[in-house]
């Protein structure tokens, strides 16, 4: 395993990483030295295979899902990536969705979700990760 790279050691949860830029952001932790917790929604297959080619690379790595939605799956998420590693260091909150549809046709239940899930996910995740960070006396690695 190389200890080289810009970010050795360092602990990373990238949401969103079953696919796309999501999935190459973590990737790209791993080349550089993290280990990387992986999160998705609805499809994990991708995060899967990520956690793979993390691991081949000598680097700890596992997958989590949450439905950002629903805040109590947004908190075990927070908690379970900062167990995995022992900490989280880096934070990507590379999640979200969009709406589709003409501004005057969307509904509340429909602003209610992308709300949820882009903006209400994100803040208290980094809420919790922080308050990992700062009941540790504010020292980040």
């Amino acid at each position: 395993m190389s200890t080289c790279g810009k970010l050795a050691g360092k602990r990373a949860l990238v949401t969103g990483s079953g696919t796309g830029i999501g999935r190459e952001i973590a990737l790209e932790f791993a080349r550089e030295g993290a280990h990387v917790v992986l999160h998705y929604a609805h499809s994990g297959q991708g995060a899967e295979s990520a956690v793979e080619e993390i691991r081949s690379l000598g680097r700890r790595s596992t997958v989590f899902s949450a439905d950002f939605d629903k805040l109590d799956e947004v908190l075990r998420l927070a908690g379970r990536a900062i167990d995995f590693p022992g900490g989280i260091d880096c934070l990507v909150n590379n999640a979200g969705i969009t709406m589709n549809r003409p501004f005057l046709q969307v509904t509340p239940e429909q602003f209610d979700l992308l709300y949820h899930v882009n903006v209400r996910a994100q803040y208290f995740l980094i809420q919790r990760i922080a308050r990992e960070r700062y009941e540790l006396g504010g020292r980040w690695r």
